[in-house]
């Protein structure tokens, strides 16, 4: 599952002109990966927290001692933290409201989730069905309609079609 990993460097190296430039690289890396505390805040304020309260979890994720060693070195794990943060921001997004963008970075988060660590997808895809069929009682405090239902239901199928995909063709290579 690192031959992302693998490709992205490749990739750099190929766009660098073929300079071996690990600082640049290692950098590049950070900068990316430092988007997480940025969308730890944007997913408190999602959930209502008070802006301090979403202000100190952004920087208790910054200041953490396993997101500084991730994202400081080449480890998979800081992207895998990256992608299930933008997962949960645009999980919450949709139970908020209905939008087609949300949706799709959804299926790119799964997609992207899958190369770097295939059970974090497995249940990614899990959590958002779950969250998008149930969470919104939760939010509205009343039962869904039936488009409502058929909608989600259809959202359902659609990560259980792509995680089914993605196995079968990964279990036939």
């Amino acid at each position: 599952t690192g031959r992302y990993l693998v490709i992205g460097i490749a990739l750099f190296y190929f766009v660098m002109g073929g300079v071996r430039a690990l600082p640049l690289l290692l950098i590049a890396y950070s900068a990316i990966t430092a988007l997480v505390p940025v969308y730890v805040y944007r997913v408190a304020r999602a959930l209502h927290a008070p802006e301090a309260a979403a202000r100190r979890a952004g920087w208790l994720a910054a200041l953490s001692p396993c997101f500084v060693f991730w994202s400081g070195s080449l480890y998979k794990e800081g992207l895998a933290l990256l992608i299930l943060s933008v997962a949960a921001y645009h999980t919450l997004l949709l139970l908020s409201r209905w939008n087609r963008w949300s949706l799709a970075i959804l299926v790119v988060c799964d997609l992207a989730l899958w190369g770097v660590r295939t059970y974090l997808a497995i249940l990614l895809g899990l959590a958002v069905s779950v969250s998008l069929l149930w969470g919104r009682l939760a939010w509205t405090g009343r039962f869904l309609s039936v488009p409502a239902v058929a909608r989600h239901a259809v959202v359902l199928a659609a990560f259980a079609l792509v995680i089914m995909y993605v196995g079968v063709t990964l279990r036939a290579d």
